[in-house]
């Protein structure tokens, strides 16, 4: 037997078994360079045009995210997507599209004020996502992988100068605050002054998050339920922003949110602001209120 030929042989039908016609990934930012510490949204498309149907539940965030400077090293997220709840469409039947939001360059700290601003140093990257969906989630078809790689984006990230190196600042005194000092009523001072000083600033959707969910977890419910506020006002201030269906979800899922604000704040939403990515993220919850209604009354 010709060793060099077999090889071949399997070199070429591993190349038609990799990346199926039938499985489309693209990925997408809304813009092509931002600035350090900025928030950095992608969307990813689920395109299936096989004719099974596949299953996205095994996409490991973390692992399947690749983040590659300009020095060929690669840069791992540093924490979970965290309340996935409503946020995920694990079925992919024939013929479907969905679309998934990720945060793919910052950690927790967007959502959980514990943890500490992260973000990608000032480099050129390329970022592209790679793994392996199945085609469900029970045995034998669990084992039934099917390979996928994205398209590749070209990414830029630079240093702050001007007012925004100043509201970098701000936010990382902030942060010091929070942490070191352990006082969180200066660091919401901070993010007030960049709220109403720098109105404009590529920070701003990420200062609004951290003011949003400063006292998310306070002791104090009237802390709390100021928290509430707050995001419903972050989200009418930016319906259409990649981000802003994780943050109808975090209003969703607030703990000072009953079930009938619930409903009146997912229908303020999807009145207020039709076609907007934050209207869809509302309808999808309406939804689930009125289906579980349903389950309810049976």
């Amino acid at each position: 037997m010709n060793w060099k030929y077999l090889w071949s042989f399997l070199w070429l039908l591993g190349l038609q078994v990799a990346y199926p016609q039938g499985l489309d990934v693209t990925i997408v930012l809304e813009k092509s360079s931002y600035l350090v510490g900025e928030e950095i949204w992608m969307d990813i498309i689920w395109q299936n045009n096989s004719p099974d149907t596949l299953s996205t539940a095994n996409f490991a965030w973390n692992e399947d995210l690749y983040i590659i400077d300009s020095e060929g090293k690669r840069h791992l997220r540093t924490g979970m997507f965290v309340d996935l709840r409503g946020l995920w469409v694990p079925d992919l039947p024939p013929g479907a599209t969905v679309v998934h939001t990720l945060e793919c360059a910052v950690n927790m700290g967007d959502t959980n004020p514990n943890y500490r601003l992260s973000h990608l140093p000032a480099s050129s990257y390329q970022i592209y996502i790679k793994g392996e969906l199945t085609k469900g989630y029970q045995y034998p078809d669990w084992f039934k992988k099917i390979p996928y790689k994205s398209n590749t984006i070209n990414l830029v990230i630079n240093e702050p100068v001007g007012d925004e190196r100043i509201v970098w600042g701000l936010l990382n005194q902030a942060e010091d605050y929070i942490f070191a000092q352990k006082n969180k009523p200066e660091a919401d001072k901070l993010y007030e002054t960049i709220i109403s000083t720098y109105p404009n600033s590529a920070y701003i959707e990420r200062t609004w998050q951290k003011y949003a969910s400063l006292f998310k977890y306070s002791g104090s419910i009237e802390q709390r339920e100021q928290s509430a506020v707050r995001l419903k006002e972050f989200i009418d201030r930016f319906p259409d922003s990649m981000g802003v269906s994780r943050r109808v979800i975090h209003l969703y899922m607030h703990s000072r949110v009953s079930p009938e604000q619930k409903l009146q704040l997912m229908n303020e939403i999807s009145t207020a602001h039709p076609g907007t990515r934050a209207a869809a993220a509302a309808k999808r919850r309406l939804d689930e209120l009125q289906a579980k209604a349903s389950r309810d009354k049976k």
